[in-house]
Parts: C-alpha cells; sequence; structure tokens
C-alpha cells in the first residue's frame, strides 16, 4: 500500500478554492473512476484501491491518498495527474 500526501497553495480564497476543487475533483474523478463528496472543508473519495480526502482551508489544499496494492506501481502517475490539475485549477 503506497500513501500520497499532496499541498497545494493558492491566492485563491476558501470558498472560490471549494469551487474549483469541486471541478478539479469531478475532471479526477471522469478520468480515474472515483467517487466523492464533500462533508464541511473536506471531499472524501474513493474507488476499488483507492481511499483519499482533499481538505481546504484559506491558502491550501491539502489531498492524502492511500492507494491499495495495483495501484501503488502508478503512484506517480497519479501524484503527477493531481498536481498538474491542481496546478490548471487552482492557480
Amino acid at each position: 500500500m503506497a500513501k500520497l500526501h499532496i499541498e497545494h497553495k493558492t491566492s485563491l480564497s476558501k470558498d472560490d478554492i471549494r469551487v474549483k476543487l469541486g471541478e478539479v475533483m469531478g475532471k479526477i474523478e471522469e478520468k480515474f473512476d472515483i467517487k466523492g463528496s464533500w462533508s464541511g472543508d473536506d471531499y472524501a473519495f474513493s474507488r476499488s484501491g483507492v481511499d483519499g480526502k482533499a481538505s481546504i482551508k484559506d491558502g491550501l489544499v491539502t489531498i492524502d491518498m492511500k492507494l491499495g496494492l495495483v495501484l501503488s506501481a502508478l503512484k506517480g502517475r497519479i501524484e503527477s495527474e493531481m498536481v498538474s490539475k491542481l496546478k490548471e485549477g487552482l492557480p
């Protein structure tokens, strides 16, 4: 099992981060067949072999993920894709 921890700083307000993060996670959900939902400022998501949470605070998005055995081999690709989508959607 592999773990990912990503922190992304942004100049957006907390409310704007939530909107933009929703858009980013929508793209990620589509690409990786992940399902998720909001609970306050946390967005929990999962699929077979993946459990994760994105948390927002003023100026910061934190993403923590646990990858199962099969997806652990793709850790680098998944991390790269997440970072890329965050940079695109949350300047």
